[in-house]
């Protein structure tokens, strides 16, 4: 498996340490987190710089980057490395040197005892780097050519992103892709669409075709993490692991006849190394004949069939009363939550605002009055077990103003907040014109858990987006059973409903007729640094200065951190709480400051995704930036930040800030009156991205405009303090969302709409490109536009690409409507895709623009 974020190596070092325990295990964590807080003055900077004879000083660096820091602790945790890897020296032994001071020495100071460790340490990365790219290069050649693969290839890049771990937050994956562009031109995205390409001609491990093969792994071994371990596709594969066994242990030594070195095999090796051997013997052998690959067949995209109930319960609710009443009844006076955090402008924890990741249409016209509900329709609790008898009560509004009994149906997907009748109420919404032109009752479904849709519980394992799905199935079969709403239905959504919209036409193409998924994030994704990356693209599109004034001002920010007076200059321009001071013995936890940038970085995360198609939020947030009246661009930072947050303190307590969701999470049945709908969409959504698609926002793509302050790490971490939920758990989720929908590259299914404005960072996970789907399959790429835009009314200043594809989005509903009642033609009528150039006076030449990584 070829994988960017290696963070299993490092994992599984951690685990071979952890096995031993005790002072060793202890002192690696002491150690390192002393050594991080040595970096935060000036003071313990020149302890480090004596301890371990840095050359240069560190007294000499006008700053010490992320990357330097990622050298030297690379330098600190290297044997421990090597000694897992490689057994040298095996662990024990190493633990025996390192603790030989005993518990009362200097856990620092021991590192200093390791084998390995060099006598001179350069931690400059710009040194390291030039060394590597001079012509006259005097290290081990085959060391720079391993490097260039990893970019051009496998990834592989061995970080601590895996939660609370005895490393802490030393090693990210930045350093690496760094030096591939820096060195060979590769960035980020082309590494990661390198990987995919690798995994998919090889077919990584749970593809892969081969036959006549033996996988052993060392059960120690860090790469052990990468390798096959389970499920072979044929009985020719054989999977074995040396217990106790280092890399490539079982053809490091010969354990098998007169040769055989018996002081170091042990039966296991043995055992192993004779079926090997039985093994290539049979391949030879003529009369075991085996094919070349085998045919793996699964069930990408195809909705998981548990129990054969499950169809058929789609046809139950069909004496569900009309209105009911909520569960969840709430407490008048009951007591409010003593801390509420204020995440109106942007949540850094959710990467939303308050009102979601869909902001509903406010204006309303004199016609807008009528009878839109709430209606409520009873809803299983786990469609997935037979044996469920709890039911919920779930919301939906409804305008029958345009259809009629037998007519076509919309219905809008809720998503991750509470929903109300205005997708129903504003006539002058895209969908709803659509729903005019062609005379269609419009439904509003909200999501389960959400608003009004309580389950009455705490438990969140049944909030997914696959229990979701099975509602909107349940409430189409509901309507056509119950109401006789016997036209056919298209769904719609915007965003993660977007998504949604697309997973149900795929699901469910018995009962969908066609979706349009708007901004729709169909692919999961862990670490999702191309949000950053399209924010920093729309700033630099907006204006070079902005862009070079905000990576001025952040680097500002990260200089002034390394010291208490920084510390405190920053508390000054910024107000944060807790307070910041110049205390010299004062240092900062690393997860506080990943706080305070993602915070300041969200002042623009929440500006770019929301931006109006005049582009007039993006001026306004960069006229404060250009302000030619303020010299130091940090001034500027500061004056947007009060300008966009208010005088309320930022917060720099990670941890008081995680509290306030692991209190909220015992609220979210809804029975008392703490929390309000939207302070509870946010714990809600916090689970389903660490349950199943994690989205989060980091600067793990290289040295841009924000520098590199915010890790995955971050967001592991809280996942795991809030939810248990730890790295493994949260990549097991993402895998299993794109297998059940087949992510960007297997989406299969027909009559689909997805409109994408490049301007939203969102779009990166979107399908911008047809590829080989079928050709009902309609990309729309709008240039300058940001997060759902087409699904809101008409302006005066739409650009023309705006107006053409929600032409598009017609046009084809129109098309789908049509094929039910006409026979099929062989030449498409409609385009089916959009162009990101600029449409001449008469007709859009249609064509689908290859971004990659959709920046």
């Amino acid at each position: 498996l070829a994988q960017l974020d290696f963070y299993g190596y490092l994992q599984t070092v951690d685990k071979d340490f952890k096995k031993i325990g005790g002072l060793c295990y202890d002192q690696i964590s002491a150690g390192l987190l002393q050594a991080d807080q040595l970096l935060q003055s000036e003071e313990g900077r020149e302890r480090l710089t004596n301890l371990f004879k840095i050359t240069p000083p560190l007294s000499a660096y006008d700053e010490i980057t992320a990357l330097d820091k990622d050298t030297f602790f690379s330098y600190l945790i290297s044997p421990f490395e090597e000694s897992a890897q490689y057994s040298l020296p095996p662990n024990a032994k190493l633990c025996e040197t390192f603790t030989s001071k005993g518990d009362t020495y200097d856990p620092l100071e021991a590192f200093k005892l390791l084998k390995g460790m060099p006598l001179r340490m350069n931690i400059n990365f710009t040194d390291s780097l030039n060394e590597m790219n001079g012509i006259e290069y005097e290290g081990d050649i085959g060391l720079r050519l391993w490097f260039y693969q990893t970019c051009a290839e496998f990834g592989y890049f061995q970080s601590s992103n895996r939660g609370s771990n005895v490393f802490g937050q030393t090693q990210s994956s930045n350093v690496f892709i760094e030096y591939c562009v820096q060195l060979f031109g590769i960035n980020a995205d082309q590494i990661q669409k390198n990987i995919e390409s690798t995994n998919q001609f090889y077919g990584e491990r749970d593809y892969y075709e081969g036959t006549n093969v033996v996988f052993a792994h060392g059960s120690q071994d860090p790469w052990s993490f990468l390798t096959k371990k389970d499920d072979p596709k044929h009985s020719s594969v054989v999977i074995v692991e040396v217990e106790r066994g280092y890399h490539c242990s079982d053809i490091s030594i010969n354990c098998l006849g007169e040769l055989g070195d018996s002081a170091l095999c042990s039966a296991n090796m043995q055992q192993i190394q004779t079926v090997t051997l039985e093994n290539m013997k049979r391949w030879i052998d003529p009369a075991y004949p085996v094919p070349d690959r085998v045919d793996i067949s699964d069930h990408v995209g195809q909705r998981p069939q548990t129990n054969p109930n499950v169809i058929s319960s789609l046809q139950s609710n069909v004496n569900a009363p009309v209105t009911i009443k909520l569960r969840a009844e709430r407490a008048i006076d009951a007591p409010k939550h003593s801390r509420k955090i204020d995440f109106s402008k942007w949540n850094k924890f959710t990467g939303k605002g308050r009102k979601g990741l869909l902001p509903p249409p406010v204006s309303f016209s004199a016609q807008e009055t009528g009878d839109y509900g709430p209606e409520w329709i009873v809803q299983t609790w786990d469609h997935f077990n037979p044996n469920e008898e709890r039911t919920f009560k779930q919301r939906w509004f409804h305008n029958y103003k345009f259809g009629s009994a037998d007519g076509p149906n919309f219905l809008m997907i809720g998503g991750e907040g509470p929903e109300d009748d205005s997708w129903v109420r504003v006539e002058s919404v895209d969908w709803m014109k659509n729903a005019k032109a062609v005379g269609a009752n419009a439904y509003i479904l909200e999501h389960r858990y959400y608003g009004a849709s309580k389950l009455g519980t705490n438990d969140l394992q049944y909030l997914t987006s696959a229990q979701m799905l099975y509602d909107v199935a349940t409430f189409i079969r509901t309507q056509q059973v119950q109401f006789n709403r016997t036209g056919p239905w298209i769904t719609f959504g915007g965003s993660y409903p977007g998504a949604l919209a697309a997973w149900s036409r795929e699901w469910f193409p018995e009962l969908i007729l066609g979706a349009v998924g708007s901004s729709g994030p169909v692919l999961a994704k862990n670490d999702f640094y191309e949000y950053l990356e399209v924010v920093e693209d729309v700033i630099k599109r907006q204006s070079q200065l902005c862009y070079d004034r905000t990576a001025e001002a952040f680097n500002s920010l990260n200089q002034l951190s390394q010291s208490p007076e920084g510390r405190a200059t920053i508390q000054e321009k910024f107000d944060l709480e807790p307070a910041w001071t110049d205390d010299p013995k004062a240092t900062t936890d690393p997860l506080d400051l990943n706080n305070v940038f993602s915070a300041l970085y969200g002042l623009y995360q929440g500006t770019v995704q929301y931006n109006s198609v005049d582009w007039s939020d993006v001026a306004d947030l960069c006229a404060t930036i250009e302000n030619a009246t303020v010299a130091d661009s940090l001034d500027t930072l500061s004056d947007l930040r009060f300008k966009m947050y208010g005088k309320e303190p930022l917060s720099s307590d990670y941890d008081a800030d995680l509290q306030y969701y692991i209190d909220m999470k015992d609220h979210v049945d809804g029975h008392d009156g703490k929390y309000d709908d939207g302070d509870l969409s946010g714990i809600l959504w916090t689970w389903q991205t660490c349950n199943e698609f994690g989205y989060y926002q980091t600067t793990d793509y290289g040295d841009g405009i924000f520098g590199t302050p915010v890790p995955v790490n971050y967001f592991v971490i809280m996942c795991e303090k809030v939810f248990g939920i730890g790295m493994d758990q949260i990549e097991s989720g993402v895998a299993q969302s794109n297998y059940q929908y087949g992510g960007r590259n297997r989406f299969k299914t027909t009559n689909v709409v997805l409109p994408n404005g490049d301007g939203d960072p969102w779009h990166a996970l979107g399908i911008v490109e047809r590829g080989n789907m079928d050709e009902s399959v309609v990309p729309i790429l709008i240039p300058g536009t940001s997060h759902c835009a087409d699904m809101y009314g008409d302006a005066k200043g739409d650009p023309q690409e705006l107006t053409q594809a929600r032409k598009t989005i017609a046009e084809n509903i129109k098309k789908w409507l049509g094929a039910m009642a006409e026979p099929a033609t062989t030449t498409a009528s409609v385009p089916t895709t959009t162009s990101t150039a600029a449409p001449s006076a008469t007709l859009l030449v249609p064509f689908i623009a290859f971004v990659f990584s959709m920046l």
